[in-house]
């Protein structure tokens, strides 16, 4: 676990787990009632080792806007 958070009864973690050909992270959500985990949610995925790095998508972000398409290549209204 890399680091958590708990605001009243629900708990919000964030994991990494790696192994010989495992990588995944992701978050868990969880539902706490008298010190007791009663639901939870899991978000994960492998992590993509090729490509981008995060600076690398914030940057492309940044310069083509959220959508990922360069303002000077949006259709114009007809």
């Amino acid at each position: 676990m890399l680091r958590y958070t708990a605001d009243g009864d629900a708990m919000w973690s964030e994991w990494h787990w790696s192994a010989t050909g495992l990588n995944i992270a992701g978050v868990a959500l969880f539902g706490v009632r008298a010190e007791r985990i009663v639901w939870g949610r899991l978000y994960i995925e492998p992590v993509e080792e090729d490509g981008e790095d995060i600076g690398e998508a914030m940057r492309t972000m940044t310069e083509t806007g959220q959508r990922g398409v360069a303002p000077s290549e949006e259709a114009s209204p007809t």
